[in-house]
């Protein structure tokens, strides 16, 4: 999807970065239109919206891959797009046009990133009975919306039938992970001869597989995940800086905080908790920020709740706050700016020749 995305972009600006770029950059940056609407649609408050758009805005994390040619940013822009036009169709009666917006956008995330094959149907699915519970009265929007869901999920697996769609998937996946593979063969050979029962018991390929998806889930709500910059492959990173700021996790927990009080809607902590599921199913270069890069709107919204709380409850400390804020933004463009095109390893780890070498063919 984003080959045939540059086309204009060189078109327009000749074959450069900058025409590569700019397509992830661009809609990168009106990604922040359908999280307003998002936002504005579940919580009813435009001040809640705006916050969340500024934080989007300003997230180190999003902000680096939009400006690294990521198709993922691409493909969050149409899930996050599908996924508003969804709940206007279910919160307007009969408003099918909505339905076939989103299954439109859905579908084409598809074509952009692999993981939004897997989380396309689980998002829309969420939202669906997120919102069943308000109405439990089934109408034909319901009805249309679950059929449009189950073909979300059949197209899913077609794709997963093709070798060739699935092929990134079968490098990286824990089930082709030789430490597990190696676990599968050496745990039952420890437990002793005539063990078999025992062995397959406690060594079998459910327990070890979940209990290696569950490890590579967890990573990604870590600390050192999220706000020590050890998210990997390192050249999506920034030097000194981690994917939220230290003020947008204290914003983070307070959000939280005020979903747990039943506050504010908690679709958004239902989705951030969906997220990092295709990430979680793999190994290489793990805890991987770009494949669990759909986790960035969500972490977006909760966080502009604990600010909008901040805001009701402690004003000095909210305006406090808020200069901590632009305080870390600066120091984010300083090492992205600055920094980040000489410190080492970075530069290495950005294909390093790439254009020395087309020039030379070309």
């Amino acid at each position: 999807g984003y080959f045939y995305l540059t086309i204009p972009s060189i078109t327009l600006f000749g074959l450069n970065e900058f025409a590569v770029r700019f397509p992830s950059a661009l809609l990168g940056a009106l990604t922040t239109i359908p999280l307003f609407h998002l936002v504005s649609a579940i919580t009813r408050q435009k001040n809640m919206s705006y916050l969340s758009t500024l934080l989007l805005s300003l997230s180190p994390w999003h902000i680096s891959l939009s400006r690294a040619t990521s198709e993922g940013i691409v493909a969050i822009f149409f899930v996050l797009t599908g996924i508003i036009f969804l709940v206007k169709a279910l919160l307007k009666k009969d408003r099918k046009y909505y339905l076939i917006a989103s299954f439109t956008l859905f579908l084409l995330s598809y074509f952009f990133y692999h993981s939004a094959r897997l989380l396309v149907p689980i998002f829309a699915l969420t939202v669906i009975i997120y919102f069943w519970r308000s109405s439990p009265k089934i109408n034909s929007v319901k009805k249309s919306s679950l059929f449009v869901t189950t073909l979300l999920f059949g197209l899913a697996l077609i794709f997963a039938s093709n070798k060739e769609a699935r092929g990134r998937f079968s490098q990286v996946s824990i089930f082709n992970d030789l430490n597990v593979k190696k676990t599968l063969d050496q745990m039952p050979f420890e437990e002793g001869q005539n063990k078999v029962f025992i062995a397959r018991a406690f060594h079998n390929k459910v327990i070890v597989y979940s209990t290696r998806f569950i490890d590579e889930y967890t990573k990604y709500f870590s600390p050192d995940f999220l706000i020590s910059g050890k998210g990997l492959p390192i050249r999506y990173t920034t030097v000194g800086n981690g994917l939220l700021t230290y003020v947008e996790f204290v914003f983070f927990v307070l959000g939280i905080s005020v979903i747990l009080r039943k506050n504010l809607p908690s679709l958004p902590l239902l989705l951030l908790f969906i997220a990092p599921l295709p990430a979680a199913l793999t190994t290489e270069d793990a805890p991987n920020l770009h494949r669990a890069i759909y986790m960035i709107p969500f972490f977006s919204i909760i966080s502009a709740y604990g600010l909008y709380q901040l805001k009701k409850s402690h004003n000095l400390l909210y305006k406090t706050l808020i200069v901590a804020v632009v305080f870390n933004s600066v120091y984010f463009f300083h090492m992205y700016l600055v920094h980040n095109p000489i410190h080492e390893p970075i530069p290495l780890n950005r294909n390093l020749g790439a254009k020395e070498t087309i020039i030379a063919i070309f």
